[in-house]
Formats: structure tokens, C-alpha cells, sequence
């Protein structure tokens, strides 16, 4: 059974993996627009890996994936002037991540009171000051301001939401989110951090592993939609 499964859906993970290990190469011995050429091949296969695991042909995952590839693209080729493209890129992007999550976002809190309000409080606080440091950083680079601040906004929102969850809906999976979470902020942080203000490789290389970690997590966590909704415990946790 465990052969079957293996070489039947996770072999498409461990496949999506392997090429984000190359991307993470690729910037040492090539131009940094190489990555482009296994980028695609590493969301493919995870959408395959997706689609066979849970049988279902995921719209929002194939949104997602296809936004972040562009918005990627659009960022490393030049961001001054395709700051438009990109911005609308990753809004769309943020909003079929934020639809992917639905199936545990419209689970009702039932305890609020037993749930981490201090650790919300403080990992709501820690985001915020990440991001808006990263802003004023980077904000004169910037010739689309308005733009760039309301793709900023819906990121917080967004990345707000993966923390949330888990602190009101306390099923041990729902740790993916925070995991989603922290290294999409991670691999966005070190992307602009190359792009604008320390322009080597190693910087690179961390925003490609963020960012390749965050798909392949994203990917698993999906495919345990089912198991969390099915727990006989799940009430225990909401």
C-alpha cells in the first residue's frame, strides 16, 4: 500500500522537491533567470500530486500556482517596470491561497476563550513590524506606491489569515498554515532583500527555498483537507 501511494501520487511531490533543489543550484552556475526554466516543471508537478491524491481538479491551486510563477518572473526580471503586472499577479495569487483555505475557514469557533489570545496578539504584532520595515525599506525603489501598498495590505490579510487558523482551530495539521505562513513571509522578505538591497546569491537561494518550501507545503497541507474534517476529535479542537 505504501509502494502504491508512493509511486502512485507522492512520487510527483519528491519529483516537484528534487527540481526546487536544482532552482536553489541553479542561480551558482547559471544566470538567475535559469530558475525559470524548472520553475514551471516544480508547480506542475505538484499539481499533479495534488489532483491525484485528493481526485479533485483544484481551480484555485492551478490560480495560485500559475499567478505566483508570473508574479516571480515579472519580480527577478525587472520589478520597476513590471510593477504593475506583478502587483495584480500576486493579489490574484493572495485571494486563491485565501479560497484554498475555505473548507477550514468556515469552520464557527465554539471556545474562543480557550484559544491563544496572547500568542495571537504577538505573532499579529511580529508580522506587522516585519512588513512594514520591509516597506519603509524599499519604499523609494518604488515608483507604484499606491499599488504596491494595496498588494502589501491584502498580503498581510492573507498571511494574517494562515496564523489565525491555527489558533482557533487547534487540529494538529492546521501547523501547515503557520508553516505556509512564515515561509511565504520568509521567501518574499529575502526576495526583496536581493532585489534591492543586498544583491547575492545566497539571498537568492534563501527566497527559492522559502518559496519552494511554501508550495510543497501548501500542496500536503491540501491533501489532509479531508482527514481534518473527518477527525472523530475534530470538535475538540474548534
Amino acid at each position: 500500500m505504501l509502494r502504491g501511494n508512493f509511486t502512485g501520487y507522492r512520487l510527483h511531490r519528491s519529483i516537484s522537491i528534487l527540481l526546487g533543489f536544482m532552482m536553489m543550484l541553479t542561480p551558482v552556475f547559471f544566470d538567475q533567470n535559469a530558475i525559470f526554466y524548472l520553475t514551471p516543471f516544480g508547480s506542475l508537478f505538484l499539481f499533479i500530486y495534488v489532483f491525484k491524491a485528493t481526485g479533485k481538479f483544484s481551480i484555485s491551486l492551478l490560480i495560485f500556482l500559475a499567478a505566483t510563477l508570473l508574479s516571480e518572473y515579472l519580480f527577478l526580471t525587472d520589478y520597476e517596470k513590471n510593477i504593475t503586472l506583478t502587483c495584480l499577479a500576486s493579489i490574484v495569487g493572495y485571494a486563491a491561497l485565501l479560497f484554498l483555505m475555505k473548507p477550514v475557514l468556515k469552520k464557527r469557533v465554539t471556545a474562543f476563550s480557550k484559544h491563544n489570545l496572547v500568542e495571537l496578539i504577538v505573532g499579529f504584532i511580529t508580522l506587522s513590524f516585519v512588513l512594514l520595515y520591509i516597506v519603509y525599506l524599499v519604499m523609494p525603489f518604488i515608483p507604484e506606491t499606491s499599488l504596491f501598498l494595496l498588494t502589501v495590505v491584502v498580503f498581510g490579510i492573507t498571511m494574517s489569515v494562515c496564523f489565525i487558523i491555527p489558533n482557533y482551530n487547534l487540529h494538529p495539521d492546521n501547523i501547515g498554515l503557520i508553516m505556509i505562513g512564515g515561509s511565504y513571509i520568509a521567501g518574499t522578505v529575502f526576495g526583496f532583500i536581493y532585489y534591492f538591497l543586498y544583491n547575492e546569491i545566497p539571498m537568492l537561494m534563501m527566497a527559492t527555498f522559502m518559496m519552494v518550501f511554501m508550495k510543497v507545503t501548501l500542496a500536503t497541507y491540501i491533501t489532509r483537507f479531508k482527514r481534518i474534517e473527518k477527525d472523530s476529535t475534530y470538535q475538540e479542537y474548534i
